[in-house]
């Protein structure tokens, strides 16, 4: 790291504070905190849907198994990308015409009052544990980069996310991930070239791959290894396509600003991943043992993109490299914080605690809680490190296919499925939880050995875990919200018609004159105009370090995408005519 770095990093810290400052303006209310009262574009909403999709563990821990197994792990995002489609064909309309404030308020109202406090406090921890994943995937990065403590890194960089949210809410979340979406796309594709060049070129690329990296055809030959590929894709798509995951879309302006989002993230989800993953894939190349580059990792193989970025990066441009990790982590923790305060806010506090509460009294709440998450969050972080016998990798998908995935089973199927019982998604879910316990104690890797004849090890370990899991739970969890629907006549007729409007409701399109924010098309690209201008600006003055000639061509490229994009926004937003 250089001073010059440095500098880059002071300032793209300076930037979430002020665009935190700035959207604090457009808040006045808790629609307004926590969904942007329902009146975002739907740039502003797909980057953020985008965004949200993926942290600093991208480029750490799931880095990580593209260094040591190769392209398997893009399986994980292209569920992603077929998710947005599926998005953008079905479900993004239905999630807007909603019309909650928060998804747990649907559940309420499509399940019952205990479904609502259920999945109120389940979402709450398990939001606390993956923040504090992406924040610890985030600082190892951070750590390594700047030479100082993880926890210190820890820290100081979750202080800043829990500030930016703490200002702005759902505003400031948005609007930072659209500028870390600008910042991130051309940082990655320099590192991604600088790898390519550094290994010879593509050909040379292919050619010295390590065995299997690149071999399309091993699932074909690995039923272990087909078996976790279409998990990850099964689960993926799940995980786009439920209730609770709908709440990124209450926020666009009406159906059709909805579908545009999906759309945007869709694009950029088939995109991304094959940038993404060249550095770690050309690590296992050019540092074949990073054991001994990075002794003080329990797992070094999550500093392959690391190494990649402080070896082959100009001066300055690691500085960015850092503001594109922190952007991806603080786009997911941001979101997560923003979210999990409005589910206690308005789930538990406003019904059960202060059902007469005012406004000014439950945004001084929301305030409040995002600092009590916040913080809980950078404690669990801090802990996380002393997990020594499971990588990051490991660790989220294990957690995901074994404890998130359940919950998000019957939020999927509701989608759907329009007579499941009131009581179907908390059954499920705990269906689910004894599904998995009874994996891990009885068909855990012990059981696939005895069953295959060999000993498993290294990542088929994982394979069959995470991959046995997802498919038990499909099956189980699914066929039981399935079998709810049987209740269904026997429900009082006055519930049956509750249900039944909400089901008519959230099929029925939504107007622009429905959105009850007051911030306009042209104030948010005016603001974010500005910004993309200014600290586009900021990155074309990079080039100026003495760097050779192909170092400040990559400041003028990254600089140039911010700033066209900020100058397009400029000039696609009308002001708004004086009556």
């Amino acid at each position: 790291m250089t001073p010059y770095d440095y500098v880059v990093i002071t300032a793209y810290f300076a930037l979430l504070l002020t665009v935190g400052y700035l959207t604090s303006k457009f808040v006045t209310n808790t629609s307004d905190y926590f969904r942007g009262g329902g009146s975002m574009v739907w740039w502003l909403v797909g980057a953020s849907a985008f965004m949200v999709q993926f942290s600093a563990w991208t480029f750490t821990g799931a880095a990580s198994s593209a260094y040591k197994d190769g392209w398997g792990v893009l399986t994980i995002y292209l569920g992603n990308a077929i998710g947005f489609t599926i998005n953008y064909v079905y479900f993004a309309a239905r999630a807007r015409q909603l019309r909650v404030i928060t998804t747990i308020e649907a559940v309420r109202e499509r399940f019952d009052k205990f479904s609502q406090q259920f999945y109120t406090w389940l979402s709450i921890p398990f939001g606390v544990f993956t923040g504090s994943v992406w924040l610890f995937g985030l600082c190892i990065f951070v750590s390594l980069a700047f030479g100082i403590p993880l926890d210190y890194a820890i820290i100081i960089t979750g202080t800043v996310v829990v500030i930016s949210t703490l200002l702005g809410g759902s505003w400031a979340s948005s609007s930072n991930d659209f500028v870390q979406l600008l910042v991130m796309v051309p940082v990655t594709i320099v590192a991604a070239i600088a790898a390519l060049i550094e290994v010879g070129g593509v050909s040379e690329f292919v050619d010295r791959m390590p065995a299997g990296h690149l071999d399309f055809s091993a699932p074909f030959a690995n039923g272990l290894l087909m078996a976790w590929m279409l998990s990850n894709l099964v689960r993926q798509f799940i995980n786009c396509n439920n209730l609770i995951e709908s709440g990124r879309y209450l926020a666009v302006k009406n159906s059709d600003h909805a579908r545009k989002a999906a759309l945007l993230a869709a694009v950029l989800s088939y995109l991304g991943p094959v940038i993404w993953f060249i550095p770690p894939l050309a690590a296992a190349i050019l540092y074949p043992n990073l054991a001994s580059r990075f002794p003080q990792l329990n797992n070094p193989e999550e500093a392959a993109y690391v190494a990649v970025a402080l070896d082959l990066l100009p001066m300055g441009m690691m500085g960015l490299m850092i503001c594109a990790m922190l952007g991806a982590t603080v786009s997911c923790m941001d979101t997560g914080l923003n979210r999990n305060a409005g589910i206690f806010v308005r789930n538990f506090y406003l019904p059960i605690l202060r059902p007469r509460a005012s406004e000014k009294e439950l945004m001084l709440v929301s305030r409040l809680t995002t600092c009590v998450l916040g913080s809980l969050i950078i404690m669990a972080a801090l802990n996380i490190n002393n997990l020594k016998s499971i990588g990051l990798f490991e660790l989220v998908q294990w957690f995901g296919s074994m404890v998130l995935f359940p919950m998000t089973i019957p939020m999927a199927l509701v989608m759907i499925f329009r007579r499941a019982a009131p009581w179907a998604a908390w059954t499920t879910t705990l269906l689910g939880f004894g599904n998995s316990i009874v994996i891990g104690a009885f068909f855990n890797v012990e059981f696939a050995s005895r069953l295959l004849g060999r000993t498993l090890a290294g990542a088929e370990v994982n394979y069959w875990m995470a991959g046995v899991s997802v498919f038990a739970n499909i099956i189980f969890c699914g066929g039981w919200f399935l079998l709810t629907s049987l209740w269904w006549n026997r429900l009082p007729e006055k519930r049956r018609a509750e249900i039944e409007a909400f089901n008519d409701r959230m099929r029925r399109p939504i107007a622009e004159s429905e959105a009850d924010g007051t911030t306009t098309d042209y104030h948010q690209a005016h603001l974010m105009g500005r910004v993309a201008i200014g600290f586009g600006a900021f990155v074309i003055l990079l080039a100026l370090i003495p760097n050779p000639l192909l170092g400040r061509v990559a400041f003028l490229f990254c600089g140039g995408c911010v700033l066209g994009v900020g100058v397009l926004l400029r000039r696609s937003g009308r002001a708004p005519q004086s009556p």
